[in-house]
């Protein structure tokens, strides 16, 4: 991850310029819940688990971004030890490929329940889309 390349503006930097966030994600969600699995027996439903666990809140507080950062670490993690020259995992080895969405996060289910009346009751009428504005001539514009 860590690893100089010549980027496109020609500027040496590290491959992922973000491997610190990265590495935190692994070191905080996927090492603990996979650390004694061998990186080939690692499945789809091991990612699917970890991520559930994750929405669960068994490591933190439960969040949909926290799951989205694991998988997107992990198969970061998968593309690069699966690159030709290094061969770590064969290339079909993809754990995070066809998992399953992610549940909706507690913002999306929040506002789920409410009713169409009261999202409209939050609108001023000169901004509501089901009130229909009229001019002064008594026409509807």
């Amino acid at each position: 991850m860590q690893q100089d390349e010549v980027k496109d503006d020609g500027e040496e930097r590290s491959r992922i310029e973000s491997w610190t966030n990265v590495a935190s994600h692994l070191r905080r969600f996927v090492k603990p819940g996979l650390g004694a699995k061998i990186a080939r027996d690692v499945t789809r439903q091991d990612i699917a688990q970890l991520s559930n666990d994750i929405l669960d809140g068994k490591y933190g507080k439960p969040s949909v971004s926290n799951a989205r950062h694991m998988r997107r670490a992990v198969s970061g993690l998968y593309s690069c030890a699966g690159e030709a020259g290094r061969d770590y995992v064969s290339e079909t080895c993809r754990p995070c490929f066809n998992l399953p969405k992610l549940a909706q996060g507690a913002r999306a289910q929040a506002g789920a329940g409410r009713e169409r009346d009261q999202d409209a009751m939050a609108w001023p009428p000169s901004r509501r889309f089901d009130v229909a504005s009229q001019d002064p001539a008594g026409d509807q514009v």
